[in-house]
């Protein structure tokens, strides 16, 4: 009963199970089914027949996108408690992307026809859903712009900002490998690696075979081409 309740108290972290009562929950709960995965485990593969829904308990998981030439995008890193696989369970169609255990741990799912159940009963799931798709495809929007409009080296930088938060903190090489890194930014390993020879050339960062340091995030800013006010405010 306690491992349920310490369950109930983490699913309830997501925006959306916040509305429902803890009864709700521990049916949606009930409906579904928690299993330890090994890391490097495929979850679901794009393209297949919808392999239902997901949260992240524990661990982490790559969401990837495979391009025409084989290629594959990194469009994310998911930690817990986050739920993915969301427009194949609404729209009852294909998985959208690959899902990959990047780090072993425990992952509810449900699938796709008990889940359309759930949203007979429980409509406000759906309704909790909106937000969250709105704000992932602002991000998926936001991927093609700096895919069309930027270079390589310009994307290096703003990936640089962002894992380091402008900075703030160290890139751990072990959890961010040049493949993940070019994988993020829909590059190959080659070029990544040149635009960061290129900004350690520079001064703008550090690095070594553990970690990366950036040493002038305003600089790298610029490199980015994105809006020197953004980095002030934060």
């Amino acid at each position: 009963m306690a491992d349920v309740e310490k369950l109930i108290a983490r699913m309830r972290k997501l925006k959306h199970f916040e509305n429902l009562q803890v009864a709700e929950i521990r049916a949606i709960i009930a409906a579904g089914e928690i299993k330890h995965y090994p890391s490097e485990r495929t979850l679901f593969l794009e393209g297949h027949a919808c392999a239902g829904l997901y949260v992240l308990l524990s661990g982490q998981v790559h969401l990837y996108k495979t391009g025409p030439n084989g290629r594959e995008t990194l469009l994310a890193v998911i930690n817990p408690v986050i739920m993915f696989n969301e427009v194949a369970v609404l729209d009852v169609g294909e998985n959208s992307v690959t899902a990959v255990t990047a780090q072993a741990g425990e992952i509810w799912k449900i699938s796709c026809d008990a889940f359309q159940a759930l949203l007979q009963r429980y409509p406000q799931l759906a309704l909790g859903l909106l937000p969250i798709l709105a704000a992932r495809n602002r991000l998926l929007i936001e991927q093609y712009e700096d895919l069309s409009f930027l270079s390589v080296r310009a994307r290096t930088a703003k990936l640089l900002l962002m894992l380091s938060e402008f900075g703030r903190k160290v890139i751990d090489r072990h959890e961010n490998t040049i493949a993940q890194m070019a994988a993020m930014i829909s590059t190959s390993p080659e070029p990544l690696s040149r635009s960061l020879s290129y900004f350690r050339d520079q001064g703008l960062v550090t690095c070594s075979r553990v970690e990366i340091t950036v040493n002038k995030p305003e600089d790298l800013v610029q490199k980015a081409h994105l809006n020197p006010g953004m980095f002030k405010a934060l």
